[in-house]
């Protein structure tokens, strides 16, 4: 059976961004959180796959406790199982961290040995960076940082 492993983000929603006034900065803490729209293509996608040939999908995302929201979502649209890699000490990861983080919990939880295929997208809602990414056939190596929910 394919293994499918679909990275997914927690965004904002972006008709209701809350301010600090005194700070000028985006209190995310207050703004409801969304699954970001090109994450959800990414599933989708995964999804038709999923459905044509009798794979698993595994969707992994890095954020607060709030972001399990979105991998309910991720659930409800048919996905198999789910990662959540929350910890304070990765608040603030650019995404080069992420990148490793999210690797690492892969190889740890996902890819015993390997996996068939791995989207991954990444649109950044704050500094613009993003890149998106697929593989397959990849080895995969020990270690990690997290566990399946």
């Amino acid at each position: 059976m394919l293994q499918l492993v679909v990275c997914i983000k927690q965004v904002p929603m972006v008709t209701e961004l809350p301010w600090d006034e005194k700070s000028g900065t985006l209190r995310r803490d207050l703004a409801p959180g969304m699954m970001n729209p090109a994450c959800k293509h990414a599933l989708e996608a995964a999804l038709q796959i999923k459905e044509k040939y009798s794979a698993h999908i595994t969707v992994i995302t890095m954020g607060p406790p709030a972001a399990k929201e979105v991998l309910y979502e991720a659930l409800a649209m048919g996905a198999d199982s789910t990662i959540l890699i929350c910890d304070k000490i990765f608040a603030g990861s650019d995404t080069y961290a992420t990148s490793w983080i999210l690797a690492q919990a892969i190889k740890k939880t996902v890819c015993q040995c390997r996996f068939d295929s791995l989207r991954r997208v990444h649109l950044g809602q704050r500094d613009g960076a993003g890149g998106a990414a697929t593989g397959g056939e990849n080895e995969c190596a020990g270690g990690g940082l997290c566990g399946k929910n």
